[in-house]
């Protein structure tokens, strides 16, 4: 009595829809160490990039040309800026590695990294980096990389935030980046020998009636 339980690490999950019905199973790759779910195939649950590294924001400038509210002149705005109070967390759109941290000219305190399939993401504005945060240094999707500021070319606090694919800016809010890490190679067989193991496991698992018997 007193004693705290908890479980353990989830390794199967299934979803069990009236349209679709997906199993997923946990792994981790050799390739970059991030744990992740996969679903039979070896394609990852997560999307790719998640669509507002701020999710308490609200769109206040969209993507294309606009009036800049500093210069007075119509400006193509190459990215979308979300007002959210200052101080707030900003998280990494995907898992890559950083290019730029710091004060990076108009857009101040900055962070961009640098994904798979060509893409980059970038986060202007902030106040500050969040502890850890450098050049070179790998991050996980959803990770705290800065937190919200004014820094720079700005009005006020918010974040600019930007996508671009092959070194050309592309609107973030419309960007087909959905499909997440698929697992080829070593990888795919390495995990397709986990599910087996994990299956296994489950068969050899006691059922809830016999667990229920057995605690009479």
């Amino acid at each position: 009595r007193g004693q705290q339980v908890k479980t353990g690490n989830v390794l199967m999950a299934e979803m069990d829809g009236a349209a679709l019905t997906k199993t997923f199973y946990r792994y981790t790759p050799s390739d970059d160490g991030q744990v992740d779910y996969f679903d039979e195939t070896g394609q990852s649950a997560k999307k790719f990039l998640i669509r507002k590294p701020v999710p308490t924001g609200i769109m206040r400038s969209g993507f294309g040309a606009r009036n800049h509210p500093l210069l007075g002149y119509t400006k193509m705005h190459t990215g979308v800026d979300f007002g959210v109070p200052f101080g707030t967390p900003i998280r990494s759109a995907g898992a890559g590695v950083v290019e730029i941290a710091g004060r990076h000219g108009a857009y101040g305190v900055t962070v961009e990294i640098k994904h798979s399939n060509k893409f980059e993401t970038l986060y202007a504005h902030m106040s500050k980096l969040a502890d850890g945060i450098r050049t070179g240094k790998k991050v996980n999707q959803g990770q705290i990389i800065g937190y919200v500021g004014a820094t720079g070319r700005a009005t006020g606090p918010h974040l600019h935030y930007e996508v671009r694919v092959g070194g050309r800016p592309m609107n973030p809010m419309k960007v087909k980046a959905t499909g997440g890490k698929q697992l080829a190679g070593k990888d795919l067989q390495k995990y397709k020998h986990y599910k087996t193991r994990v299956l296994a496991m489950m068969q050899n698992a006691p059922s809830a009636t016999q667990v229920a018997q057995a605690g009479q």
